[in-house]
């Protein structure tokens, strides 16, 4: 049995952590909420959720750190079958088109659409598969929109420290995704 360092370091005993996280995920989670829910997506949510909450954590071991991530884990599962159940049986879901509504812009074809979401999917499984570091300030940067000197509190990096970390993983992205993923096409 180790002894827990300070909360600080709560941020990387996470991060090598992650693949016991991705673990529990694939063990405790049924098909029925995978088909609604991406594995990753569901490992990333429970993930931030303790980084964020990582101060709150007043543990002593290993053990009871990993106690606190299931406790985590199992509470975001359960909150997210009744969402998605609340979801479904929500009338105010279907709506009626409006008469004269377009459906199929003249600028963008079905197959222009399918191609956009062929290349989103292929984005996020590829962010996916990036370290957690990099993950993570994808996240912030891309998706919240935060600025770098935000991203450095967060982090408890300096701004350049912050600025440099998305670069490396915006080249890793690129790298992962390929020449096909050209944004010029």
């Amino acid at each position: 049995m180790s002894v827990v360092d300070p909360p600080s370091s709560m941020t990387g005993w996470l991060v090598s952590n992650v693949s016991h996280l991705r673990q529990m995920t694939r063990k405790k989670v049924g098909r029925d909420l995978l088909t609604k829910v991406a594995l990753s997506d569901i490992v990333n949510d429970v993930w931030f959720k303790s980084w964020k909450d990582r101060h709150k954590f007043r543990g002593t071991t290993d053990a009871e750190r990993f106690g606190w991530l299931r406790r985590i884990f199992l509470n975001h599962v359960a909150n997210t079958r009744r969402s998605i159940e609340a979801e479904a049986r929500n009338p105010d879901r279907e709506q009626a088109i409006p008469e004269g509504v377009e459906l199929a812009g003249e600028e963008t074809s079905a197959i222009d659409q399918m191609m956009e979401e062929e290349r989103n999917r292929a984005i996020r499984a590829a962010v996916a598969d990036l370290p957690y570091h990099y993950q993570i300030v994808i996240d912030l940067r891309s998706y919240q929109k935060l600025s770098f000197p935000e991203i450095a509190t967060q982090l408890g990096l300096t701004t350049d420290a912050a600025t440099k970390l998305y670069a490396r993983a915006v080249l890793r992205l690129k790298a992962e995704l390929g020449s096909e993923f050209d944004p010029c096409r």
